[in-house]
């Protein structure tokens, strides 16, 4: 597929957690899209872009630091 948010929607049931290797521009996008589907997401660095990506994936998942 290419586009993980189908693969997160066709595989719902089947998918138990995440791990997010992709290019920085996508590292916030693609673990808020799991965990709006309940996932558990383990996310490489950086995280963020920016400080707004920062606060909403915070806001999502809380801070485990």
């Amino acid at each position: 597929m290419n586009d993980f948010r189908k693969m997160l929607n066709k595989e719902d049931r089947n998918i138990d957690a995440v791990i997010v290797s992709t290019p920085d521009f996508m590292h916030a996008a693609a673990p808020f899209a799991a965990m709006e589907r309940g996932k558990h997401v383990y996310c490489q660095k950086p995280l963020t872009r920016t400080i707004w990506e920062a606060r909403a994936l915070t806001a999502a998942m809380g801070n485990q630091g």
